[in-house]
């Protein structure tokens, strides 16, 4: 990392102080010359930096004084950090930015898009002029973990958006494993049995918690897991996640309900039950998640909302918060991903639906 100048560890140590309520007062400008043992000009320049982060304001000629936790609001930007050489592009991504942005906005919080890849394929040093900034908002963990260390290590007040990963890091995020164990369990309770799952590389946090929710949601609901029953498309597409399902249909009795881990998956998924003339929602049940990622008309599936607004925006309001009280202890904020009933799920067509266990319905 860039190794930090006597005027920004001085700037990071006399905003620890102060964030922290240490200071009544602020100290002279000669006692902190003393202190650090710096000349006058380091310790003005400091001084300018927190004041440009809204901690103190000049008076003056007179030297500083702090500016109360109601009152400060950074004239550092936020920087918001994204992995790519170029502003996000996927659905999701663009979704939680945009919200992040509008939040800031409302308050009239400067903001920076940080692409951390630079077109040499070399990667940005976020740390290197610190104090440009009031602290960050990563999208994502995904090629972020390094950096949300470092953060959390130097008291950098930061925010993750919808974090993906198993790291303890001051975030919003959705629980992936909860909403696929509810799947199987509205499943269960239609009358379903026989429930394969679709989905990719379980390396891959976000399919390797839907999969651990959806042993879950068998085990919950009194059902034992059968590994054929899991469909996995690799880093597969729609088309990947078509032929996958085919192919499942060509050596396997095909289940009464499918839950795909993302609704581009479902879609293929549709294909391949309706090639082989079987109805969607009577003989074949379909949940997905994320609503967004269905991309052949109007969707008529079951899914789970992934609230990709709320990550961010909350994301953003949790930053305006800790720049204004200062670094606070790691803080997790889960976001429900709510259910959207439409048409592609229904009651198992050669079950008893009389003897079905409602309750597993009513307790999601």
């Amino acid at each position: 990392m860039h190794k930090l100048s006597v005027e920004s560890q001085i700037v990071i140590e006399l905003k620890h102080r102060i964030v922290n309520g240490e200071y009544s007062i602020i100290p002279s400008q000669r006692e902190l010359t003393n202190e650090f043992k710096t000349s006058p000009t380091t310790i003005s320049k400091a001084m300018h930096q927190l004041k440009k982060l809204g901690l103190v304001e000049s008076i003056g000629g007179r030297g500083f004084r702090l500016i109360s936790s109601n009152h400060r609001k950074a004239d550092g930007a936020i920087g918001i950090v994204w992995y790519g050489s170029v502003e996000p592009t996927g659905h999701e991504s663009v979704l939680i930015l945009n919200s992040i942005y509008q939040e800031l906005a409302k308050t009239n919080q400067k903001y920076e898009l940080i692409c951390l890849e630079n077109s040499d394929g070399s990667k940005k040093d976020i740390f290197a002029d610190i104090n440009c900034f009031a602290g960050f908002i990563f999208l994502e963990t995904f090629n972020h973990e390094a950096l949300i260390i470092e953060a959390e290590k130097r008291k950098i007040p930061y925010v993750v958006a919808n974090k993906e990963s198993n790291m303890e890091a001051t975030s919003t995020y959705v629980d992936h494993r909860k909403s696929t164990a509810t799947a199987v369990k509205i499943m269960a309770a239609l009358g379903h049995r026989h429930i394969a799952l679709l989905t990719k590389n379980l390396e891959i946090f976000f399919y390797g918690n839907s999969f651990n929710g959806y042993r879950q949601g068998l085990a919950e609901a009194g059902l034992p897991f059968d590994e054929k029953l899991v469909i996995n498309v690799g880093t597969g597409d729609r088309l990947e996640a078509y032929q996958a399902t085919r192919k499942y249909f060509e050596t396997n009795p095909a289940p009464s309900a499918i839950i795909a881990c993302r609704d581009y998956l479902a879609a293929g998924a549709c294909k391949a039950v309706t090639e082989r003339k079987l109805l969607i929602g009577q003989d074949v049940s379909i949940i997905g998640f994320d609503n967004f990622s269905w991309t052949t008309g109007q969707s008529m599936l079951t899914t789970f909302n992934e609230p990709a607004r709320k990550l961010g925006s909350l994301a953003a309001e949790m930053m305006l918060a800790r720049i204004a009280h200062g670094f606070q202890p790691i803080e997790e904020r889960e976001i429900e991903a709510p259910i959207i009933l439409r048409t592609s799920v229904g009651p198992c067509k050669n079950c008893n639906i009389n003897s079905v266990p409602f309750e597993f319905l009513i307790t999601t």
